[in-house]
């Protein structure tokens, strides 16, 4: 499988492209095996949060982004729901102290995933 830049991805979500959705990977469900993909949109406070992490900080995001367009289950992501006051958004892990915060949403074409803050812990659950 060809490697995935999402700075590419980054940079078309200025320009309005912002839905990426890779294809390979299937899973096998009552209607037989179907393809497991996630489509994910980069929201503008995504990209401020971005800006606010160091070089190291924004490789680590951009790669937790990538693992989770092509394989959400992956463990290393430690995907979950979140509950109480930020019911609604699910978290990922980029590493230790950073998380990215991701908004389900439902559109014309079907579900995807929105890429709404990264940063530190502490910092990304309470700007919400």
């Amino acid at each position: 499988m060809k490697p995935l830049h999402l700075g590419a991805v980054v940079a078309r979500a200025y320009m309005g492209e912002n839905l990426f959705q890779p294809s390979g990977l299937t899973r096998i469900s009552e209607k037989g095996r179907q393809p497991l993909t996630v489509r994910l949109r980069i929201d503008p406070g995504y990209q401020r949060g971005r800006r606010r992490l160091d070089a190291q900080d924004r490789n680590r995001a951009d790669l937790a982004l990538e693992r989770f367009v092509v394989n959400p289950l992956n463990p290393i992501l430690r995907f979950e729901a979140l509950k109480g006051g930020l019911a609604g958004y699910h978290s990922i892990r980029a590493s230790y102290s950073v998380r990215i915060l991701l908004r389900r949403e439902v559109d014309e074409t079907g579900e995807l995933f929105a890429a709404v803050d990264v940063g530190n812990h502490d910092a990304v659950y309470r700007r919400r």
